[in-house]
């Protein structure tokens, strides 16, 4: 998949020669980090719009692992269990380090963020590590999916207002 992506930026920057200021990659959950990680190998100056993700895919399969297994929470087995996955995921070489690869990031950039995301917890969340002023941070819906949830109008509207400002689209053109 990161070939892939790799690939496919490339195609657009070297073989569309597409201006890197001109690219946005826009991706969810682990789309979104893996969005990053090309960016990051392949053309830092692309804009990047960071939906609703984790810092690191190690520290996520770290939270969910121990709930997972049901283990209860403050049990020698849940801690080993929180401790260990993060590192097994690094050994394989799985790892997605959303907070390194923004970092490289020079082009314009943004997080949008949902309240109560069962699938993405605030304490793993890519907005909790980074610093940015762009922030979207969309309402968490009681009894609703945040995570994969369509975007209301308002959120919509602020995600596209976004989306004009990173690729420098004027309206009145």
């Amino acid at each position: 998949v990161e070939r892939d992506c790799d690939a496919v930026l490339q195609l657009v920057v070297n073989g569309l020669k597409v201006p890197p200021s001109k690219v946005l990659l826009v991706g969810q959950s682990i789309g979104a980090g893996l969005s990053l990680q090309a960016a990051a190998r392949c053309h830092s100056q692309v804009g990047v719009c960071n939906r609703r993700s984790f810092s690191s895919l190690a520290s996520l399969a770290g939270w969910h692992a121990p709930r997972l297994l049901r283990l209860r929470h403050a049990s020698t087995w849940f801690h080993l269990v929180s401790a260990s996955i993060p590192i097994m995921v690094k050994v394989l070489g799985w790892n997605i380090n959303s907070v390194e690869a923004w970092n490289q990031m020079r082009g314009f950039k943004w997080v949008e963020y949902a309240e109560n995301d069962r699938i993405i917890p605030d304490s793993v969340s890519l907005v909790r590590d980074v610093e940015t002023q762009r922030v979207v941070r969309f309402a968490g819906l009681l009894n609703e999916d945040n995570h994969n949830r369509t975007l209301t109008e308002e959120e919509r509207e602020k995600h596209m207002a976004l989306v004009k400002t990173a690729l420098a689209i004027d309206d009145q053109a």
